[in-house]
């Protein structure tokens, strides 16, 4: 049985410690959804001002 090796890039990002995911759910851009209503119109989520760098 072979089992799947870490890359060296896997294994430095494991040893970091640290690690970060941000999630633009539907309740950034409309605020007044909730789990279980109907998904608004697609075109209401539209990150265009959002800035990575600020």
């Amino acid at each position: 049985m072979t089992l799947a090796k870490p890359t060296a890039e896997m294994l430095e990002w494991h040893e970091s410690e640290l690690g970060v995911f941000f999630h633009f759910d539907m309740e950034v851009f409309a605020p007044e959804w909730k789990f279980g209503d109907p998904i608004p119109d697609i075109r209401c989520w539209n990150p265009k001002k959002l800035d990575t760098d600020q």
